[in-house]
């Protein structure tokens, strides 16, 4: 039996998208207050911070999906609840390690030098509720994955990776 389980998690915005995304609607509102003096120039320069601004605020729009299918675990990204980009896939049975963030197994294999990736949400979940995840990527090449699952998923993660490589009890 194939077992799968899917979680989506929203990305909090950080403090550099609010600033970027208040400085593009700024931008616009400028730019529109000049209209009647600089007449043509203002009309670009506003559509354009217009077309920024929706961008930024529909870039910014974001989750993350864990997909667990048949010993796959897949991450992608979703922006403006509509597209949908896988950033990495892992094969869970390769795991090396699966452990809370803070733990001592993790902090053993913090020091080697590895791709990082982070799915977290970035907003109030506390480090022991951070997973890390050593595994390798479709490439063969082992990465350090930060990400926060929740009880099903660990669950299934549990019986899929080997028992030497499960440090999350």
């Amino acid at each position: 039996m194939d077992e799968s389980v899917e979680q989506i998690i929203k990305i909090r915005q950080t403090a550099g998208a609010k600033v970027f995304k208040g400085a593009m609607i700024a931008g616009a509102v400028i730019a529109a207050i000049t209209i009647p003096s600089t007449f043509a120039l203002g009309m670009i320069v506003s559509v354009l911070f217009i077309v920024a601004a929706v961008v930024a605020f529909r870039y910014f729009n974001a989750e993350y999906e864990y997909d667990y299918y048949e010993n796959q675990l897949t991450f992608a990204r979703i922006a403006s609840k509509s597209n949908r980009r896988d950033m990495a896939k892992f094969d869970v049975s390769k795991t090396e390690l699966i452990a809370k963030k803070n733990s001592q197994e993790a902090l053993r294999l913090e020091r080697k030098k590895l791709n990082t990736v982070d799915f977290t949400s970035h907003g109030e979940t506390e480090d022991s509720e951070i997973v890390v995840l050593y595994a390798y990527n479709e490439n063969n090449e082992m990465e350090r994955v930060f990400f926060e699952p929740n009880e099903k998923l660990t669950a299934a993660l549990q019986r899929a990776v080997p028992r030497t490589a499960y440090k999350l009890d």
